[in-house]
């Protein structure tokens, strides 16, 4: 029974941490700094691809959630996408206040 528990709070975070990286994911799309064409993360593009005809317009939060479900299968896969994401939001900083 303690290791059910335990296993749903796990869950739990994990889920936090899903919607927490959607946001986050938001942000970036909407960074002045952001440009798909040269992040580095083939999963990362897939998940940021534009939703819908309109490739100017960001995916919105619950489609990049829907998007982490198919992707994150696994605690790896969410440290794979956090890590890049962190780096993908210093090279949109970057390019930002450096205008390149």
């Amino acid at each position: 029974m303690t290791r059910r528990r335990f296993n749903a709070a796990s869950e739990f975070q994990t889920e936090q941490q899903l919607d927490s990286l959607a946001r986050a994911l938001r942000r970036l799309t909407q960074h002045r700094g952001y440009d798909r064409s040269v992040i580095v993360s083939a999963v990362l593009k897939r998940v940021l691809a534009p939703s819908g005809s309109f490739p100017q317009v960001p995916p919105s939060v619950e489609e990049l959630r829907a998007r982490l479900d198919a992707v994150c299968v696994d605690r790896k896969m969410l440290d794979y996408l956090l890590h890049n994401l962190a780096a993908e939001m210093d090279v949109a900083h970057r390019r930002s206040v450096e205008g390149v």
